[in-house]
């Protein structure tokens, strides 16, 4: 025997309105609640940036001073850095409170002239260098092997060496 095939809508709890004027107030009390939470929402925005103001005045003292403490530690670092660091052999400095320490940045690859470069690549057979569809510099192939493209004129790779203090449980960067 077939399924019934039911005629009947399920009852809600949600009132529905059963006349044109009634479905007219029922859109004019959406567009007013609409309004009254884009109001809350805009005083909410307000306070939390008074909020976060205040915060942040409260908080740049204490910057300036992570900062006056990061360059004067940078300074006896670089200072002691042949002696605590064994000539050079490592790039850490270990003291009961933490660290300082020198590291390098993640190699960048700079581009100047695209369309050269991509020429210059593609005439020495180094289309390792290149990524198809449309065609464009692999920029981490490059990094992962600069030593591949070293002599090509458009192609910068540049690092740099950090230094940080490392308190235990802490990580901040200069």
């Amino acid at each position: 025997m077939p399924p019934k095939t039911r005629l009947k809508t399920a009852a809600t709890a949600t009132p529905v309105p059963q006349t044109r004027d009634a479905v007219n107030a029922a859109i004019t009390e959406f567009g007013g609640l609409s309004t009254t939470l884009s109001r809350m929402e805009l005083d909410m925005k307000d306070e939390m940036v008074a909020l976060k103001a205040g915060y942040e005045s409260q908080a740049e003292p204490l910057r300036q001073r992570q900062r006056a403490i990061l360059t004067g530690a940078q300074i006896w670092g670089d200072a002691h850095r042949e002696a605590e660091t064994q000539g050079g052999r490592t790039k850490t400095i270990a003291f009961a409170a933490g660290t300082l320490s020198w590291r390098l940045t993640t190699p960048k690859v700079n581009i100047t002239g695209v369309k050269d470069v991509i020429e210059q690549l593609e005439a020495l057979g180094l289309e390792n260098y290149l990524r198809r569809k449309p065609a464009e510099i692999d920029k981490t192939a490059i990094a992962a092997a600069p030593w591949g493209v070293a002599d090509i004129a458009g192609i910068s790779i540049s690092q740099i060496e950090e230094f940080a203090i490392e308190p235990f449980g802490v990580s901040l960067l200069a």
